[in-house]
């Protein structure tokens, strides 16, 4: 690409992940209603105690984005919040496109990973179209941005390190990227990945402080949880495993570009470890495609990440990465790749009496949120 071309790759790429996060949660735009935590956490948070709660963990981790968002969109009329969070969590998807650009070593190749960062199979959309669950694109983003170049434009250092901030501190995956933090500050000294150390190691305190979550209901089976996630990280498919060894080890052979997939592939298997030691003690927790899908996307990401990585370079890991792709998509179905609609749980109808009268809302998927009459 020439200069023109590489300063648009930013913003092309962003204003692609945005637009495929758009089609594939539609319903989320044209109808927008509250999703699970987005209610009873991040709007009730809000409505009850201000803009303080943006700064209180949840479920061992900050959501200062997610915060934020909500904070914004408490301003105005409560009818308007599930359209906001919606918008919200769209724009910060189009800045973790915008960061993993500038992160790549050259325009053509960011801006093929910055545009697939809404790409991967996510059967039922869970992710898609709310804003509880945007960390599942910051860590990816944060994961390309600590594993890729540092650039040398004073600006675009400081997008990074303002991405790095936000998306280090509205999510887990800041402690999970923190070997990789201290390796790359060990060898660039650059404040940059002294900031993700830092984020990484606050991140892992409030991990540690987290009591367990999920209630014992049987003995442990780590080699099915193992099994189970592998195969769902292929498309529980023996097709699907056979492309992705064979991307893996191609990814850790071929030079070219290696240092940055084993980043991300380092990524993914944190993810996935941490996800069978918490689901420890339900071993078959997984066993469905539907149960839990948002823990497989970054994985399934990082496949796809390593296989663009491959097609630039040279012709042999070019043909194996199109192979891979072409198998990893022939794997699923259209409703992985698009989010269904929502029951409409009438919120604009509870919208009107909030603050007059005590309430008990219904929202998305089968909860609902208790609103009392008078803040605290």
């Amino acid at each position: 690409m020439n200069e023109a071309s590489s300063r648009a790759a930013p913003i092309l790429a962003a204003i692609t992940a945005a637009a495929l996060y758009y089609v594939r949660s539609f319903d989320a735009f044209a109808h927008p209603q509250f999703w699970a935590e987005d209610g009873n956490l991040l709007w009730l948070q809000q409505y009850l105690h201000g803009p303080r709660v943006i700064f209180l963990p949840y479920a061992g981790y900050l959501h200062i984005l997610q915060g934020l968002a909500a904070a914004i969109a408490a301003l105005f009329d409560p009818i308007h919040a599930p359209t906001l969070y919606a918008w919200s969590a769209l724009i910060f998807v189009a800045w973790g496109a915008f960061s993993i650009v500038i992160a790549a070593p050259n325009a053509a190749l960011g801006f093929l990973l910055g545009a697939s960062l809404s790409l991967a199979p996510n059967p039922g959309g869970e992710i898609f179209g709310n804003l509880i669950n945007l960390q599942w694109f910051l860590g990816p983003a944060l994961a390309a941005v600590l594993c890729g170049t540092i650039p040398s434009s004073p600006v675009r250092v400081g997008n990074q390190i303002s991405f790095v901030v936000f998306a280090g501190l509205s999510g887990p995956f800041a402690a999970m990227r923190l070997p990789v933090a201290v390796l790359r500050f060990a060898y660039t000294r650059h404040w940059l990945f002294g900031i993700a150390i830092a984020l990484g190691v606050l991140n892992l305190i409030l991990i540690l402080q987290l009591s367990p979550p999920l209630q014992r209901i049987g003995e442990p089976n780590i080699l099915h949880l193992l099994q189970t996630a592998l195969m769902r990280c292929a498309g529980a498919s023996v097709m699907g495993v056979i492309a992705a060894i064979v991307v893996i080890l191609t990814s850790l052979v071929v030079r070219d570009g290696r240092l940055f997939r084993i980043g991300i592939l380092f990524f993914a298997l944190v993810v996935i470890v941490g996800t069978i030691w918490k689901f420890r003690y339900y071993p078959n927790v997984f066993d469905s495609p539907y149960n839990g899908p948002r823990y497989f996307y970054i994985p399934q990401l990082a496949l796809i990440w390593c296989a663009i990585s491959l097609w630039f370079s040279g012709d042999c890991p070019r043909l194996i990465a199109t192979a891979t792709l072409a198998i990893f998509f022939s794997l699923y179905s259209a409703d992985y790749f698009w989010r269904g609609a929502w029951p409409d749980q009438h919120w604009a109808a509870y919208a009107e009496q909030v603050g007059k009268q005590d309430l008990t809302a219904p929202i998305n998927p089968g909860w609902s949120m208790k609103i009392p009459a008078n803040r605290q």
